[in-house]
Order: structure tokens, then C-alpha cells, then sequence
């Protein structure tokens, strides 16, 4: 029903969490009626992450590169695409 945006939603204790807005027009009602659901958004997050993780190894994995050139290169990308504290 419209572009997708990053929206952060304030919790009662203040802390931001992602979430998901998805609206949904109700049709026959007669009445202009929509009805809008609201997700928390962090599992898609870790989701996006995750595939991101798995394309770059997937892309290391197939470059032709002798097998310790894959895994040393494996190694020196993880830190960049796992952020942790």
C-alpha cells in the first residue's frame, strides 16, 4: 500500500525497537476501513544479515582460490560482516 520504511517504535522503559508497518485495505465493508498490523522488526534485521553473511562466504567459496586462501579469506571478512561487542 506504500514504500517500505525503517520505522523505530519508543518502548515504556524508552529503548527504540525496529519495526514493521504493513497496512491492509478492507474491501465490502462499505466504509473506508484499513487494517494495519504492527511487527517487531529485528528478527528481518538479523534475517538481512545473515544472507549477507552467507552471499559474501558463498562468494569467497567460489572465487577458485585454493582451499587455505578460502578459509584465510573467510576468516579476515568475518569481523567486517559480524558486528559484535
Amino acid at each position: 500500500m506504500g514504500a517500505r520504511r525503517d520505522l523505530q517504535l519508543r518502548t515504556k522503559s524508552g529503548s527504540l525497537i525496529p519495526v514493521t508497518i504493513s497496512l491492509y485495505p478492507l474491501d465490502g465493508s462499505g466504509v473506508g476501513v484499513v487494517l494495519a498490523t504492527v511487527r517487531e522488526g529485528s528478527a528481518r534485521e538479523r534475517r538481512s544479515k545473515a544472507d549477507i553473511l552467507v552471499a559474501e562466504i558463498g562468494r569467497i567459496v567460489n572465487s577458485g582460490l585454493e582451499i587455505q586462501c578460502v578459509y584465510e579469506a573467510v576468516v579476515d571478512s568475518i569481523p567486517a560482516l559480524v558486528k559484535y561487542d
